[in-house]
């Protein structure tokens, strides 16, 4: 293997190490989800990986090592990066436990062998050059983290978003291998034609490895559209006469659509909300629009009695077109950007504005209820207007709800704490003004404002969130895992 040769393999085979995480990390969420807490564990699991196989590779490197041990080491971690998608394909249709073991096991132990590769490739090149270890150990180092730095921007800008998380994997694996290639015709009776053999058995069985993932899964029934967006797994699913948007993991459902009055859901309370503003022509900002539930119950609940004007922020651009293909939304305004960058560059004020961002699932992405955020949304919040934060707990009184309620009163003097019936979900209203009673507007609607007009009061007690501090996943998880109380039934 040539110089210009050796030096590509060692940086394609960074680049493969650490595409290995962030396609690892796109496998987890449509199983586990995006949360904080499974990310951390995934990428401990690959740094884990990396230092035993650091530590392997060292010891390795007292026995006779060549050019070939550092290929094959590197062609077995692309082995199982190609058997990635299989593994993940297959993972879930078994059980929770089973199905989380075998997904992290998938990203340890192509870990532990692309660790290995960096000591036994310093060992060849000192070896080879005849010079001092720790000169060599910088150049191999700094060309594999180039090579790393690659397969971190490539994948997330590149090959997943336009190419799909089983094509990074094929296309980072398959360079490693293509690489390794020429070693299969190094000439009869040279040092290293003996070991053509398993490198050839090596190749096949990546290749293999890689068509299992086209066979097909037991397809769900209850799907109707799926798709890979630049941020998640999304698909729509048709229960009777709902359907239902679902994100990643499945964990919660994110929009609904049904043709009768009552989604049975928070969407009603939400859209309720204008029994307490005494004008027709009502501005809504909705901050993590998903398929517009909350739009379409608004329009549905007030046609003929009032007007809206709304604007839909979403970070997953991609989901306004599903929700205009699949759940029918009103006319609004849709922009595609963070939540919070977009209500701190905005210069509108809205008589309703609705924080309902669940990215992850189970929480609300961190910096949407701090006290910074809340005091960027107030002037943004019309006088006489109400704000309308929507959380999940099993009750009222769980820390993560007592944290947001007090933090949005650190920044408006009216807060109220909403629990909808028969669901996890907890309505947080804030405002300038208290809220004026409730305008009659027929019994399907008053029923719906009683429940809003008996909230609680915050507190007083829990964490303030700051952007220094705000730990909303494991305020979040926990409150959905809480069995007192619970009202989720």
């Amino acid at each position: 293997m040539r110089p210009a040769h050796w030096y590509l393999f060692l940086f394609t085979s960074g680049a493969a190490s650490t595409a290995l995480e962030i396609a690892g990390l796109r496998f987890l969420a449509p199983l586990f989800g995006s949360s904080l807490p499974i990310w951390g564990a995934a990428i401990a699991t690959v740094i884990a990986g990396l230092a035993l196989g650091y530590a392997h590779g060292g010891r390795r490197a007292r026995e006779e090592t060549t050019i070939l041990t550092v290929v094959c080491y590197a062609c077995a971690g692309a082995i199982f990066f190609l058997l990635m998608p299989a593994v993940y394909h297959w993972a879930k249709v078994l059980p929770g436990s089973v199905g989380l073991t075998l997904a992290y096991a998938i990203l340890f132990v192509p870990s532990v062998v692309f660790g290995a590769v960096n000591p036994l490739a310093v060992q060849v090149e000192a070896a080879r050059r005849g010079e001092a270890a720790g000169s060599v150990a910088g150049r191999i180092s700094s060309l594999t983290t180039i090579g790393s730095l690659l397969g971190i921007l490539l994948p997330s800008f590149i090959t997943i978003p336009f190419l799909g998380t089983r094509e990074t994997s094929w296309v980072f694996g398959g360079a490693v291998l293509l690489l390794s290639l020429p070693l299969l015709f190094e000439p009869k009776g040279s040092p290293r034609a003996k070991s053509r053999g398993p490198l050839i058995s090596i190749v096949l069985l990546a290749l293999a490895a890689a068509l299992t993932s086209l066979i097909p899964a037991p397809p769900d029934p209850d799907t109707i559209f799926a798709a890979e967006t630049p941020y998640q797994h999304v698909a729509v699913k048709q229960y009777g006469s709902t359907r239902a948007l679902t994100f990643d993991a499945t964990f919660g459902i994110q929009s609904v659509y049904t043709r009768e009055r009552y989604t049975d859901g928070y969407w009603d309370y939400v859209a309720a909300l204008p029994a307490f503003l005494p004008k027709e022509n009502i501005r809504v900002l909705v901050l993590g629009a998903a398929a517009s539930t909350s739009e379409h119950q608004l329009q549905k609940f007030w046609a003929g009695q009032k007007t809206f004007e709304f604007t839909s922020v979403e970070l997953d651009g991609a989901l306004f077109k599903i929700a205009d293909a699949y759940f029918d939304p009103p006319e609004r305004t849709t922009v595609a950007a963070d939540a919070r960058a977009f209500i701190a560059s905005d210069t509108n004020q809205y008589d309703i504005i609705i924080v309902d961002a669940y990215a992850r699932e189970l929480t609300i992405p961190f910096h949407l209820v701090t006290q910074e955020f809340f005091e960027t949304v107030k002037p943004r919040l019309a006088a006489g207007g109400i704000l309308v934060v929507n959380a999940n707990a099993t009750s009222s009184d769980n820390i993560w709800i007592r944290s947001l309620s007090r933090t949005m009163h650190k920044v408006f003097p009216h807060v109220r704490i909403i629990s909808v019936p028969k669901s996890c979900n907890h309505e947080i209203l804030a405002s300038h003004n208290p809220l004026p009673p409730a305008e009659k507007a027929g019994p399907d609607i008053n029923a719906l404002t009683r429940v809003l007009e008996a909230g609680e009061s915050p507190r007083g007690t829990g964490l303030l969130l700051t952007d220094n501090r705000a730990p909303t996943d494991w305020l979040g998880i926990s409150a959905l895992l809480s069995t007192s109380e619970n009202n989720c039934g």
